[in-house]
């Protein structure tokens, strides 16, 4: 069931990823980060700015699967800061740790006043990408992605939280 519920969860750079991002991607990652998943289309997107980067953030994929949700989100550096970008390292960790990852996202179901947060393997790891040694230069796209458990049937919209991003209400549950 594990094995099922990993795929997606990988950040999958684009091709316009720095070679340090890339490198990142191509490192052998914990269970936890398996495949990468292609997103379906935007859904909502919202602009932020951090260490003089401005970054466009886009939910892509927002999708129920059996007894799980998997939400996808984009990064693009609309303008980096420094020679090697902005680092997203601790950006989206629930806990600032050595190994980074998007922990720190997690939806709510304001129906039934339940908050998600992302789903843990058998060895408590997060069930989403890591941030481990990801920067972003002005151009630089990375999908990051995450899995919850699902709300019941008769949710079809919740509210997404992404740490920097800030809350997005009503996201369209497919």
């Amino acid at each position: 069931m594990i094995g099922a519920l990993l795929a997606g969860c990988q950040a999958a750079p684009t091709p316009s990823t720095t070679a340090q991002s890339s490198a990142a991607a191509t490192t052998p990652a914990p269970a936890t980060a398996v495949a990468s998943v292609e997103p379906d289309r935007v859904i909502v997107e919202r602009k932020f700015t951090i260490e003089e980067s401005e970054i466009k953030a886009e939910v892509v994929q927002f999708r129920r699967r059996d007894r799980f949700v998997q939400l996808s989100f984009r990064l693009t550096a609309i303008h980096g800061s420094g020679a090697i970008g902005w680092s997203v390292h601790n950006n989206f960790s629930a806990v600032p740790n050595d190994q980074p990852t998007i922990d720190g996202v997690y939806l709510i179901d304001t129906k039934n006043a339940k908050k998600h947060l992302t789903a843990v393997d058998s060895e408590g790891r997060c069930v989403c990408s890591s941030t481990r040694a990801v920067y972003l230069r002005t151009g630089d796209t990375i999908t990051l992605s995450a899995t919850f458990t699902a709300p019941p049937p008769d949710i079809t919209a919740m509210t997404v939280h992404i740490p920097l991003v800030g809350t997005l209400s009503d996201v369209p549950l497919s």
